[in-house]
């Protein structure tokens, strides 16, 4: 079986392109953020947990950049979540590390904005990136995908997409 350029590979788990949902968060792979502890709780302590509690594909939001030798070491990827999608220098650092990197779009970010995010990895060499779109406040409360925006995304990367479905950050695959 030949590898799909289009699809990203997590571990065991394919993102994209032809390949059934996956649900990052649920039963298919897990997302940890360190960003929600603030630096207080060390990287490799934080990841060691989680592993020893998930042994599948493992996805990592670093809080800064002094997280990524832990995420290279133990995790299958890296997360640049929303609110570090403008950190040049993190999204650089962390595509170079080889491993697939998911850009979470931030919620008042354009397309053009989300993609060259994208482009700022495969610069680095690295084409193993998926979009995930986590939404946008809206009028209607709460955060709302804009399904219109990740068909953008689809025809204007041809990469992989994904989407936050959860309050909980979970993600699913969508195409």
């Amino acid at each position: 079986m030949t590898e799909d350029p289009c699809a990203v590979r997590i571990g065991t788990l394919t993102v994209g392109h032809g390949h059934p949902v996956g649900v990052i968060g649920g039963d298919d792979a897990r997302w940890l953020s360190l960003r929600e502890a603030h630096g207080r709780v060390a990287a490799d302590e934080a990841i060691a947990k989680a592993r020893t509690e998930w042994a599948g594909p493992l996805l990592v939001e670093p809080f800064s950049a002094a997280d990524l030798p832990a995420i290279a070491g133990h995790a299958d990827g890296v997360v640049i979540g929303a609110a570090w999608m403008q950190d040049f220098a993190l999204v650089r650092a962390a595509a170079r590390l080889g491993l697939p990197v998911v850009v979470q779009r931030g919620q008042a970010a354009t397309l053009e904005e989300w993609l060259a995010v994208a482009e700022y990895c495969r610069a680095e060499g690295n084409d193993r990136v998926a979009l995930c779109e986590s939404g946008s406040r809206t009028h209607l409360g709460g955060v709302t995908l804009d399904l219109a925006l990740l068909r953008a995304a689809r025809e204007r990367s041809g990469g992989s997409l994904l989407a936050a479905l959860g309050e909980d950050g979970s993600l699913a695959a969508t195409a």
